[in-house]
C-alpha cells in the first residue's frame, strides 16, 4: 500500500477535472503529496492555485509553513506562518488561526525557541 504516488495523483487529477470535491483540500492535498515526494515545481504551483481562493490559500499558507519549519527553515515558516493566521482571521475562521498558532508553537518548541 505504499509508495502509491502516482495512483493518488491520477486520483486528485480526477477529481480536479471533474470538479469533484473543495478546492483548497484537493491543493492541500496535491501540496502535501509534491512535499512528499520533494516536487518543489508542483508545490509552488499548488501554491500559486490557492492564492485568492477563499479557505484554500490560508490552508496553503499553513501547510508551507509545516514544510518549511521540517528542515529548519524557521523565518520563511514564520512568515508563512503569520499570513496563515492573518488569512483565516480576515475569513472569520479564529478556530483555524489558532489551531496554526499552536501547530507553530509545537514546531517553536521543538527547535528549542520560545513560542
Amino acid at each position: 500500500m505504499l509508495d502509491r504516488f502516482k495512483e493518488a495523483e491520477s486520483t486528485i487529477d480526477h477529481a480536479f477535472e471533474r470538479k469533484i470535491g473543495e478546492l483548497g483540500l484537493l491543493l492541500l492535498l496535491r501540496y502535501n503529496m509534491a512535499a512528499l515526494s520533494g516536487n518543489k515545481n508542483q508545490m509552488d504551483r499548488a501554491a500559486a492555485l490557492a492564492k485568492g481562493n477563499l479557505g484554500a490559500e490560508h490552508m496553503l499558507a499553513h501547510a508551507e509553513a509545516l514544510a518549511l519549519a521540517r528542515p529548519g527553515h524557521l523565518e520563511a515558516a514564520r512568515r508563512s506562518s503569520d499570513r496563515a493566521v492573518e488569512l483565516a482571521l480576515q475569513e472569520g475562521e479564529r478556530e483555524t488561526a489558532a489551531s496554526y498558532r499552536a501547530a507553530r508553537a509545537v514546531w517553536e518548541a521543538i527547535s528549542g525557541n520560545d513560542a
